[in-house]
């Protein structure tokens, strides 16, 4: 039987996955700038505050219908 992944490789999972998210961000405020200033990378406060927040959406019960409103919206 394959098992999942370990605790830890998921939350590495999750930080990555956060980093890419800002990092896409960051760039996208970068090339809309005016300033032609470039944009700085992501604090690890905006990685660590953006995985925890991924980290409760993969928690909830399937039975979250206030979240399925808001993602229709």
């Amino acid at each position: 039987m394959a098992q999942g992944k370990s605790p830890f490789e998921l939350r590495a999972d999750l930080l990555s996955l956060a980093f890419e998210i800002l990092l896409s961000q960051h760039s996208s405020k970068s090339a809309n700038s005016t300033s032609g200033k470039a944009e700085s990378a992501p604090t690890s406060e905006e990685v660590i505050a953006e995985a925890q927040k991924l980290n409760e959406f993969i928690s909830r019960s399937g039975n979250d219908s206030s979240m399925a409103r808001n993602i229709k919206s």
